[in-house]
């Protein structure tokens, strides 16, 4: 399974990446995941960790997936039934 990641925008000054003063700090990640055989990477779980903060999603029969997050560093992995991650 391969998993790319792309950081979209973020900020650390409580401002979205268009500069509009939201109170919040946080930041996008979008990215694709493909499985080496070929199969339809839908459904695979995508997870960012961080030491408070764990969210998941499901990739999309494309392998696309996004985040929205809270500024911090994240441990990212991808996970579907039956395969390791």
């Amino acid at each position: 399974m391969a998993l790319i990641v792309g950081l979209v925008g973020c900020s650390r000054d409580g401002r979205n990446v268009l500069g509009i003063a939201t109170g919040e700090v946080k930041g996008a990640v979008k990215g694709t995941v493909a499985l080496e055989d070929g199969e339809s990477p839908e459904g695979v779980t995508i997870t960012a960790k961080a030491a408070d903060v764990v969210v998941t999603t499901k990739a999309t029969a494309d392998g696309s997936y996004a985040f929205d997050l809270p500024y911090g560093t994240y441990t990212v992995t991808a996970a579907k039934s039956g395969n390791r991650k």
